[in-house]
């Protein structure tokens, strides 16, 4: 959309004499996008806040650093050995801590 109503503007105002107007226009325009980038990032950190309070409730053994190991390694595909073996270490890390925190607390 943002691109449609600059390339109108850039169309409509077209004349040397017109610069600094279509000057104008994209910086404003590119403060909108900058505000809507702002607000995506943080709504992005809220959701992440919110994930890990989440986490925090439920999952009372996932630390901080399990978490983002978690996190990180859902955030590509297996594909290759190599990364297997990550996913199955995290996996017995996930599994010990909750083993570990059962143990501990009933």
């Amino acid at each position: 959309m943002a691109l449609k109503r600059i390339s109108n503007t850039i169309l409509s105002k077209s004349t040397v004499g017109n610069f600094p107007s279509i000057l104008e226009f994209l910086l404003d325009v590119q403060g909108d996008e900058v505000e809507k980038t702002s607000n995506t990032i943080k709504e992005t950190k809220e959701i992440q806040v919110g994930t890990r309070n989440y986490v925090k409730l439920f999952y009372p053994w996932v630390n901080d650093e399990l978490l983002e190991s978690l996190v990180e390694n859902s955030q590509h595909p297996i594909t290759s050995a190599k990364e297997l073996n990550a996913y199955m270490d995290l996996a017995i890390k996930y599994w010990t801590a909750a083993s570990e925190y059962y143990n501990e607390h009933l």
